[in-house]
């Protein structure tokens, strides 16, 4: 299934018993996918913090090597900030962040969704939805009116299949 496809929330509601019967799957595979990339952003918070750490420890040791006259406090810490592994780290940690962040919010919309789709059910129970009825005298003035409306939207659909 596409990223597009996995994502998306919309509704059909012409066909809301499947729209139910896929909505629990559908929400299960964002939902996994969200709590990967939270752990991911967790992992990554590590190896920044281990970098920082391993950096710490080589450049107190060998300030020389780093540019450094001596290792202070402030010295070492701009010499880690700056150090290439740990821009690096960083960075991945910022985009893992950010993956996990819009996960989040395509988690919260499939909770939105299935809240619509329940509203949407005690519509159609409701008959929000229902179709009008004619008395018998009406009824060929409404088919007509029907298949006026069904060769419309063919010929509009033809039209938008033509500018494609």
């Amino acid at each position: 299934m596409s990223d597009t496809a996995k994502y998306d929330v919309s509704i059909d509601e012409h066909r809301l018993d499947k729209e139910w019967v896929e909505q629990p799957e559908r929400y299960h595979v964002v939902a996994r996918e969200q709590a990967d990339a939270q752990s991911k952003v967790d992992l990554a918070k590590s190896r920044v913090e281990f970098v920082k750490g391993k950096l710490y420890k080589e450049i107190a040791a060998q300030p020389q090597d780093f540019g450094l006259a001596k290792a202070t406090e402030a010295s070492v810490n701009a010499a880690i900030a700056t150090h290439p592994e740990y821009v690096k780290a960083v960075e991945e940690a910022h985009e893992a962040k950010h993956r996990a962040h819009i996960l989040t919010t395509v988690v919260t919309a499939f909770d939105q969704r299935k809240r619509a789709l329940e509203k949407l059910v005690d519509l159609k129970l409701a008959d929000y939805f229902s179709q009008p009825t004619a008395k018998s005298d009406n009824k060929e003035a409404v088919k007509e009116m029907e298949e006026d409306v069904r060769l419309r939207r063919r010929r509009r659909r033809r039209e938008g299949a033509t500018k494609k």
